[in-house]
């Protein structure tokens, strides 16, 4: 199996990314009520702003991301996300790279994903 490289500068420059692009969000005059992140590194950053801000979460912002990563130095909150399966992924990018090598055109690969309801969403409060 195929693990996926994620070093601390990588994971700590990505929750920054996220969290500047969620100051500029919340500080602006027309405030989302939600906000789904790409991914749940860039979620995580949004969290510290939102923190930073003074803003309940999902009071007052719903933070959703996109991996299925466990971020334990969000506790107690759990955030809500789409799961990947990305052990999977991988192992069938690699398969594709094979292919591609070999001359052979790559096929359509739909996998699986579910969505994990943490505590970080709720229903708008306005």
């Amino acid at each position: 199996m195929i693990e996926p490289v994620v070093t601390w500068e990588t994971e700590a420059s990505l929750v920054e990314h996220g969290k500047t692009a969620a100051l500029q969000i919340l500080e602006g005059p027309d405030r989302p009520t939600a906000i789904v992140a790409h991914s749940d590194l860039l979620a995580g950053g949004a969290m510290l702003a939102a923190a930073e801000l003074g803003l309940a979460v999902p009071d007052d912002v719903s933070i959703a991301g996109f991996d299925g990563l466990d971020l334990p130095w969000l506790a107690p909150a759990t955030l809500t996300s789409v799961r990947q399966p990305l052990a999977e992924k991988g192992s069938r990018i690699g398969e594709a790279v094979i292919g591609l090598l070999a001359g052979e055109a790559p096929s359509v690969v739909e996998l699986d994903v579910e969505l994990s309801i943490g505590t970080t969403t709720g229903p708008p409060t306005s």
